[in-house]
């Protein structure tokens, strides 16, 4: 994909400004209202927390998540929660008790709703062991909490002190799960975000309640204004379309490390220290020291299990690629070592990677590149079945291994059939292509030697034309090397800077000819690489490796400056041309800069936009895309024309007619060639029809002989190109050529690119 080609913006979630303009005018009406008119502050609060309940099941019935149950349960929370305040604050004084018992049913409710939020995305029950102690910890808390209430039952307590006692208490379990998911999670949605918000802020205003004395919601009336504001980001929290994703375990999958979870712990700990605290300070009650050192033992031991459970998970993790669960390359490591026990069996490693996933991610976004890289994981996994091995080693980059003598697909089929069918990324299917290397199993190979070996036939695969598996031997190693050190001379070579040790780039013109007069009247820019020490390059030795490495554009406009600036000295000296045309590759093509690119440069050297014609290829598949089409639009509508290289050859000739506005088809060579047969002319003689019923001209390349260009006057073809007129020249032969050796060209020869820019 071309440099020039970049990701389109992330747009922001459309409700977030409406939400960010309700919750500011919610909260503004709470303060004016419980601060202006005092004799409101208990009847505001109040109609926000009732109408809570109700807004939520708006927002679940408008959204529709696909996991209800914690959403039900945060309304029968809520709802608990505003029936306790309505009544504990119009009912007086005989309502205080059932009030209060409502609160702390909202909170064990509450307490259900964050511990499933929790372990939605904890691996599969039996399995997470962290999970298990987490809730033996809750447990034991819990427990202890219990055996309090027996105690002041025992005692002979009134029900309201046993919930004072009770309420803190459970404030402490909920704050402590909400801590952990908190820390545990990677990355949030803004419902998650106000759900969290919401749960800390009721917890924080529950134990100003309690240090009030005030356990009734919204009876204390300092504390009016403060009460709905958890409510109010609750009810938002479900009002917004991510709500859809809130309690999904794909969209909290992504975890930190075990060790900082551990930090949610921490309040479930001092439970005990603290109702020791408190135990002399209840009047009628006292508990046994016992309880709470046997407690305060279980919580111990329970958090060095979870400790070192925290560990063992970092270990693992640590093996393991965070996004798809594949090995990494530490886990490969050691699953290569079990594999070829220490080198004596033969194992056989293939690398997987994807052909143009940057692509996907400039198009569809990265989230879209991730759900791409889990998918095809997936299917290597199942594809490789038991026998293989499986890892990631980073980006688009898989890693197949198998014994040599196991039963089953040997990886370079695994590659083949993982693409077999279509992927659904983003809600759409889209065809995906893999290249892959093989590096055969040998007994004594070490890993870095395999995975060498196996980068190489990678490389070499997608040199042959991506989509393809090449299995590793030594000549590969030298082409791929070399193909290497192309890379990077090129990449100095476009850099900008003079540089002795890697040449210069040259453009040649050939003739393009009248076939009945032999006059040329126009010409073709071709790219040449004078090499100080290979000599002169040949384009199809660079030019593919230019556009794998992200230079092609780069290079095609470097050509095209230099090609316009060429064709303006030439019409100073007095030499008149029609026109120059130049090679567009599939990076530069698809650029949604190259109509602003193209008419920059003819604007620069001055030289009219009909003047340029710009030639596509079949060899690349180019995407029909609207921005595209859209861009060769532009440029016809200029003024400059579009011709189709290598007719007949390629991919999608008859789609490439009816979507890019072609003016020319150059017949490509092996056409040409075969008009020395009889066989050959029909085809040719259909092409032309069908050229001409679409008004388009034809220009035949690969002349040769003078019995072709006779054929081809014969077949109506008056334009050609080849070697029977003049092979590429540089500039001023090229000059002299056309004159016919008059006279010298006045302008000096400018066969150098114009200067080139950074890449």
């Amino acid at each position: 994909m071309s440099p020039l080609v970049r990701r389109p913006a992330a747009r922001p979630e459309p409700w977030t400004p409406a939400l960010l303009a309700a919750l500011a005018g919610a909260l503004v009406l709470v303060v004016t209202a419980t601060t202006l008119l005092p004799g409101l502050r208990p009847a505001v609060p109040l109609a926000l927390a009732t109408a809570v309940p109700v807004v939520m099941l708006v927002g679940v019935r408008r959204h529709r998540p696909p996991t209800l149950g914690p959403w039900r349960l945060a309304t029968a929370a809520l709802a608990a929660w505003a029936v306790a305040a309505v009544a504990g604050t119009l009912g007086g004084e005989p309502w205080a008790v059932p009030a209060a018992a409502l609160v702390s049913l909202s909170q064990v409710l509450a307490v259900g709703i964050v511990r499933a939020w929790y372990l939605v995305s904890q691996d599969p029950p039996g399995t997470d062991r962290a999970g298990v102690l987490d809730g033996l910890l809750a447990a034991a808390v819990v427990a202890l909490v219990a055996t309090r209430l027996v105690s002041s039952v025992l005692a002979g307590l009134p029900v309201s002190t046993l919930l004072s006692a009770a309420s803190p208490l459970l404030d402490v379990v909920i704050l402590s799960f909400m801590l952990q998911f908190a820390i545990a999670r990677a990355r949030y949605g803004t419902s998650s975000v106000l759900m969290l918000a919401g749960g800390f802020a009721m917890v924080a205003y529950d134990l100003l309640c309690t240090l009030s004395g005030a356990r009734v919601p919204a009876a204390d009336v300092t504390l009016s204004g403060v009460g709905p504001v958890g409510p109010v980001l609750f009810a938002l929290a479900a009002l917004h379309p991510s709500m859809r994703q809130t309690f999904e375990a794909a969209r909290v999958a992504q975890r930190h490390r075990a060790s900082r979870q551990l930090l949610g712990l921490l309040p479930l700990a001092l439970v005990p220290a603290c109702l020791a605290a408190l135990n002399d300070r209840l009047p009628g009650l006292v508990q046994p020291t016992w309880q709470f050192q046997l407690a305060g033992a279980v919580v111990g031991a329970l958090a060095l299990l979870r400790g070192f459970a925290a560990l063992r998970t970092t270990e693992r993790h640590a093996a393991r690629d965070a996004l798809t669960g594949l090995l990494n390359r530490r886990g490969l490591a050691d699953a290569f070592a079990g594999l070829s026990a220490g080198g004596s069996r033969a194992t056989v490693l293939c690398v997987v990677d994807v052909d143009d996933f940057k692509r996907v991610n400039d198009s569809l976004g990265h989230e879209a590149g991730d759900e791409l890289v889990v998918a095809l994981a997936q299917r290597l996994t199942r594809t490789a079945g038991p026998a293989g091995v499986v890892a990631r080693l980073g980006g688009d980059e898989f890693v197949v291994v198998v014994r040599a003598d196991a039963a089953g697909p040997d990886p370079a089929t695994v590659a083949a059939l993982v693409c077999a069918e279509p992927f659904v990324v983003a809600g759409r299917p889209l065809d995906v292509r893999v290249s892959a290397g093989v590096a055969p199993g040998r007994p004594g190979r070490t890993l870095s030697e395999s995975l060498a070996d196996a980068d190489v036939a990678m490389y070499a695969a997608k040199a042959g034309g991506k989509g393809r598996t090449a299995e590793f031997h030594e000549s590969l190693r030298r082409q791929v090397l070399g193909r290497l050190v192309i890379a990077d001379e090129l990449r100095r070579l476009l850099g900008g800077t003079p540089d002795a040790g890697v040449g210069t780039l040259e453009v040649h013109y050939q003739p393009l000819v009248d076939t009945a007069t032999g006059r040329a009247d126009a010409c073709e820019a071709l790219v040449r690489w004078q090499h100080p020490v290979q000599g002169r390059i040949l384009p199809d030795e660079f030019l593919a490796v230019a556009e794998e490495e992200g230079l092609g554009a780069h290079l095609d406009l470097l050509v095209l400056r230099t090609a316009l600036a060429q064709l303006r000295r030439w019409e100073e000296d007095g030499l008149h041309l029609d026109s120059v045309s130049v090679n567009l590759g599939r990076s530069a093509t698809c650029s949604p800069l190259l109509a602003r690119d193209v008419l920059d440069a003819c604007a620069a050297a001055g030289v009219a936009p009909r003047r340029l014609q710009l030639e596509i290829t079949e060899h690349d598949r180019i995407p029909t895309e609207e921005g595209i089409r859209g861009q060769f639009a532009r440029l016809t509508a200029a003024g400059v024309r579009v011709a189709l290289d290598d007719f007949g050859t390629g991919y999608a000739s008859l789609e490439y007619l009816l979507r890019f506005p072609i003016t020319t088809l150059k017949l490509d060579r092996s056409l040409t060639a075969a008009l020395l047969t009889d066989a050959a002319s029909p085809l040719v003689s259909g092409v032309l029809g069908l050229a001409s019923g679409l008004g388009i001209g034809v220009l035949a390349e690969g002349v040769e002989t003078t019995v072709q260009r006779d054929r081809l006057q014969d077949l109506g073809i008056t334009r050609g190109q080849g070697w029977l007129y003049a092979a590429a020249l540089p500039a001023e032969e090229f000059a002299r050529h056309v004159r016919g050796g008059d006279r010298a060209a006045a302008a000096p020869a400018t066969t150098a690119l114009a200067t080139p820019g950074p890449v």
